[in-house]
């Protein structure tokens, strides 16, 4: 099945057939014969970065399936639990080869660092069951051996932290649903933190069967993360059993999640990032000691995340940008326009986070030798830049004095973020740059689905869409008080049914660009109409 998902080529029965139709098909739910149990076939639709070529879209329906096919080993139905134990034994016994292993690990092992720790029980966790108990055997067809495996299998298995596919029947504890998740996954989705906060402010660990909370908000996330705004309007859940005390308990968590093994990952980086973000603005400047500054950061940061979880819908590790006018220097007859003088937003420790996690991909890719070092390069000079923004950014808290080349760096810092860091090097002499396909890949539009809502048939969809610009009143010893113009995020958050499909970053820049601006407005949260009031 993945050899066809990922070529198109091979030969299916007519069952295999079915169920190839059904990932292509990607709509509803359906019982899987893989994993014996109902499986959100919406998942299979290819989104994200992953819609830009045909071999992108069958690398992500195969991902998706080697990803996200549980083996499982409870279950009522006794000759699946067994078919599944040897299912595990054969994948393990295939993977002592080191050529096959070695294939493996080069898919499992890079999104360990970069996303997370598999979410579910892989051949690390099972081949030394399965060699101490067999050895190099493989007696599938006693059934005695293989239900002595299964028990093993089991009492070596750990609970998934993250519960993702739809509960075995409506109001399923959440026993039941580990139950049905134990098992075994090739190349099993990641644990993320945002994830668990998200299952956790959810039915059935939130809420009653009466007034249950099956859709989370983005701003559980951010209130968590430290965000004042956020846990100011958080408050307004309060209503549902048990929310307050799980997003304080979260809250702990997090401040000491840095030392836990899980938070050691790029992806838990980028949370911390958002954190530092939260902590007061230093530089004692008016607009910092604003509410609607606190929330202008929390729309920043909501929008951020919502890239972030874009980025990674299938581990991936892309980014995509809208560049604005540069300005020119206008010369009047007989005056000289005075030279602007900008502000870089006063947080050092921010742009010193991104250049740090920059550097830390930039490691990575370095230790991974890919054949092609493009994005190595890549991030190295987006470290380097916003070295240079935090250098700025230090001077204006510090007071200490900008001159004429300081606010050149700002004033030109527009033309770095150049089409040659901003696409990738096979499709930037594909086009002229003016025509609609490079503008369209620059503009900074996405979507992503974030959660699901099995029983309703819903996902919840966060969006960035097009950048709007704010105006910021600065007073500062050596520009002086000034009013200063920069382009903001816009963040969208909204529920969609599934019938109608998950959607696409295509299908989002028609409803961003080209469709109803009333109609796209109604899918801004409220608290992000703060700063405007």
């Amino acid at each position: 099945m993945a050899r066809k998902l990922l070529t198109g080529e091979g030969i299916l029965s007519s069952r295999g057939a079915e169920e190839y139709a059904r990932m292509l098909a990607a709509q509803g739910e359906f019982l899987s014969p893989f994993s014996g149990k109902n499986e959100d076939y919406t998942l299979f639709r290819p989104r994200g970065h992953y819609t830009l070529s045909p071999a992108l879209e069958r690398y992500f329906r195969t991902m998706s399936f080697l990803g996200g096919v549980t083996f499982p080993l409870k279950g009522e139905d006794r000759a699946k639990r067994l078919r599944s134990a040897g299912t595990i034994a054969l994948f393990c016994a295939l993977l002592e080869d080191p050529g096959v292993r070695g294939t493996w690990k080069k898919l499992f092992d890079p999104f360990s660092l970069l996303v997370g720790a598999s979410n579910d029980n892989s051949w690390y966790d099972y081949a030394p069951v399965v060699k101490k108990l067999l050895g190099g055997a493989l007696p599938l067809e006693d059934e005695g051996r293989v239900e002595e495996l299964r028990q093993a299998l089991m009492k070596a298995s750990r609970p998934p932290l993250i519960l993702g596919s739809p509960a075995p029947r409506l109001g399923a504890s959440q026993e039941e649903q580990e139950d049905q998740a134990l098992g075994f996954r090739l190349l099993g989705r990641r644990f993320t933190f945002d994830a668990l906060v998200f299952q956790a402010l959810t039915s059935p660990r939130t809420g009653t069967d009466d007034h249950p909370r099956n859709l989370p908000d983005p701003l559980d996330v951010l209130a968590v993360l430290g965000s004042p705004a956020a846990l100011q309007e958080t408050k307004a859940f309060e209503g549902f059993h048990r929310y307050a005390e799980h997003r304080e308990a979260l809250r702990k968590r997090w401040k000491n999640f840095s030392q836990d093994p899980l938070g050691n990952t790029i992806y838990s980086d980028v949370l911390r990032l958002y954190t530092t973000y939260f902590e007061p603005t230093e530089g004692g400047q008016f607009f910092a000691a604003s509410p609607a500054w606190e929330y202008r950061k929390l729309v920043t940061a909501a929008a951020s995340w919502a890239e972030l979880k874009h980025d990674t819908v299938l581990y991936g590790e892309q980014s995509g940008a809208e560049m604005g006018d540069g300005g020119d220097v206008w010369y009047a007859p007989d005056f000289l326009f005075p030279e602007p003088r900008g502000y870089v937003e006063p947080e050092p420790r921010l742009f010193r986070g991104l250049a740090a996690a920059a550097g830390r991909i930039r490691q990575f890719l370095d230790q991974a030798e890919l054949p092609d070092g493009e994005y190595a390069e890549k991030f190295s000079t987006f470290a380097a830049l916003m070295e240079r923004l935090a250098h700025l950014a230090e001077l204006e808290v510090t007071g200490a004095p900008l001159g004429d080349e300081e606010y050149r760096i700002i004033r030109e810092f527009p033309a770095e973020l150049t089409r040659e860091l901003l696409l990738p090097a096979d499709q930037l002499g594909l086009y002229p740059p003016l025509l609609p396909e490079v503008q369209d890949r620059l503009r900074m539009a996405l979507v992503a689905d974030v959660a699901s809502d099995f029983a309703a048939g819903r996902a919840l969809e966060v969006g960035v869409g097009a950048p709007r610009y704010m105006y910021v009143f600065v007073n500062d010893r050596w520009g002086g008080p000034r009013v200063t113009r920069g382009a903001v995020f816009s963040f969208y958050a909204f529920d969609r049914s599934l019938a109608e499909g998950r959607l696409t970053d295509e299908e989002w820049k028609k409803m961003v660009y080209q469709g109803d601006p009333a109609a796209l407005d109604r899918l801004r949260p409220d608290w992000t109409r703060v700063p405007e009031q």
